[in-house]
């Protein structure tokens, strides 16, 4: 949770503008906001005292729990083309990788910051929003997804909060800004970033309720990208707390509505697979986890993922693979390694235990994932060259004669050398 800090200036509108003052707090700068490339950045965009650059969303809420910033993303007042051009006056390089929603991402000492220009939404159609740029930072905050997301950072330290973000984010609560069934329509991939986050930030049992309020519109979940959900949904059965976020999900039939197939008892399975230790790194055998046997077809057409993906799908829910995890001895668990490698073996040893697959008595997953792990399975030795050099024809024969002997040499634990007779 946060670090204490000292709340002033509560959120009000100002006598002599109308607009409303944000909660402002002040503590020592976090190190990576005197880092040379990102003060490169803030100077470029810092000539116009009355409109200085601020710091924004995760970066902002990560140092505020102590935790490291991935991505450095930066809000101005400035428009897109003063951006532009107050990055070139500088010597740095922009890109407008979002012009359309006011985004330039300005490269320094090789690497890449987004920078993106105050916003209202004129019009959101569930999907994506028409925006108008802006110069009123409580206007903004207003437009973005949850409290915690909508804070900002000065260079000094100061941060500035017109929606209760510094509350929520002490408190373990994760709040949509504003109603939560129009953040929902204007987005509903909303949905699914409200219950990652709390299972990333949140304390307490995550909200039904907002799983009710997106199945209410099932229209606007039907017409999300398949390649949206995957990336939402893939951090999400990573985080600390995935397994009480899946759980409600599933309960109120939200996940099957995202995720096609996802059966009932699949939060019970990925709640097995979070208490393995050594864990199983990736997130593909945590989705695996959600799925019926036989169930990645629907999964893929869906999510669209990458042929890789796709297939390590296919094989952690084929009942054929998953027939021989886990391994009964090391013999076995070396064996595993060498047909399907140590990555692939180790996940569909742990998907079978997530599966209810019993393992052999004294030889439990602390004793064999090490072996499925770490074992550096040889090359078999013999090349059809070697039988073909004793008189061996090509042909089906060959291919069957390696086969055997190759069986042999596993049996016999993969010695270095193996007769080719």
């Amino acid at each position: 949770m946060p670090r204490p800090i000292d709340l002033v200036d509560p959120a009000a509108p100002d006598a002599d503008t109308g607009r409303t003052r944000p909660v402002t707090a002040t503590l020592p700068p976090p190190d990576w906001m005197g880092d040379p490339a990102v003060a490169k950045v803030v100077e470029a965009l810092s000539d116009d005292p009355a409109r200085p650059p601020r710091f924004v969303g995760g970066c902002v809420r990560n140092w505020l729990l102590g935790m490291p910033a991935a991505d450095i993303d930066i809000a101005t007042a400035l428009p897109p083309a003063a951006v532009t051009e107050r990055a070139r006056a500088a010597g740095l390089k922009p890109v407008p990788t979002g012009i359309d929603h006011g985004t330039i991402t300005i490269v320094a000492d090789h690497r890449g910051f987004e920078v993106t220009t105050l916003r209202r939404d004129v019009s959101t159609d569930g999907r994506r929003a028409t925006v108008a740029f802006t110069d009123d930072w409580a206007e903004d905050a207003r437009r973005r997804d949850l409290t915690m997301n909508a804070l900002y950072a000065a260079a000094d330290g100061t941060v500035f909060d017109w929606v209760g973000g510094l509350a929520d984010l002490a408190a373990g609560r994760v709040r949509f800004v504003g109603a939560a069934a129009t953040r929902l329509a204007e987005d509903m991939l909303r949905v699914l970033r409200y219950y990652r986050f709390h299972a990333a930030y949140g304390a307490g049992r995550p909200d039904p309720g907002i799983a009710r309020l997106a199945l209410a519109r099932r229209d606007l979940i039907d017409r999300l990208s398949g390649e949206r959900i995957a990336k939402e949904m893939l951090r999400l059965v990573t985080e600390p707390g995935a397994v009480a976020a899946v759980s409600v999900m599933a309960a109120t039939g939200l996940l099957p509505a995202l995720i096609p197939g996802a059966e009932p008892a699949g939060p019970d399975r990925l709640a097995r697979l979070t208490r393995l230790d050594p864990p199983v790194a990736g997130a593909i055998p945590r989705l695996a986890a959600l799925l019926p046997l036989g169930g990645a077809e629907a999964v893929i057409d869906r999510l669209k993922p990458s042929r890789r993906r796709a297939d390590r799908l296919k094989a952690l829910t084929d009942a054929d693979r998953l027939s021989g995890y886990p391994p009964a001895t090391p013999h076995r668990a070396r064996v595993a390694v060498y047909r399907d490698g140590n990555d692939l073996a180790l996940a569909l040893a742990a998907s079978a235990l997530a599966r209810g697959h019993p393992v052999a008595q004294g030889f439990g997953w602390p004793v064999f994932a090490p072996i499925l792990a770490d074992f550096r399975a040889p090359r078999f030795p013999v090349r059809p060259r070697d039988l073909i050099a004793r008189g061996a024809v090509p042909g089906p024969d060959l291919g069957r004669r390696l086969k055997a002997l190759e069986a042999a040499w596993l049996e016999a634990d993969m010695p270095a050398a193996w007769p080719a007779g």
